[in-house]
């Protein structure tokens, strides 16, 4: 797969993830699955690397091509804001979970056939 292609992927990928349903939705819900994205993305690495091994090149350039489409689509400002924000309700899940709990649901939200996995492993 070339880099190039790669990079399309993904971000097709992550406007899957915050479109969503295919119903209309506001600039508010918009706003809000970007951030949620980023955010998770963004925990991935210092709350998943105890328990899996983690690609964290290609976990970087994911992270960095979700980053540069919300601030294309919402400000630099504005995104950051509301990733700050919502980042705590990740937080919130993971202390109540545990990150050994929450740490598989990622590995499973992101596995998609076909394409490399940046959470692999489990680490023993």
């Amino acid at each position: 797969m070339t880099r190039q292609f790669a990079k399309l992927w993904v971000v097709g990928f992550a406007a899957t993830l915050i479109a969503g349903s295919p119903q209309a939705q506001t600039a508010d819900e918009t706003l809000m699955k970007s951030a949620r994205s980023i955010a998770r993305i963004g925990l991935i690495e210092p709350i998943c690397s105890p328990f899996y091994l983690l690609d964290r090149k290609r976990l970087a350039e994911v992270k960095g091509w979700m980053l540069q489409d919300g601030v294309e689509r919402f400000g630099a400002v504005l995104i950051q804001r509301t990733v700050d924000r919502v980042r705590s309700e990740f937080l919130g899940v993971i202390k109540r979970e545990g990150a050994a709990g929450w740490c598989p649901a990622q590995r499973a939200f992101y596995k998609v056939p076909g394409q490399p996995e940046f959470i692999g492993s489990p680490l023993e």
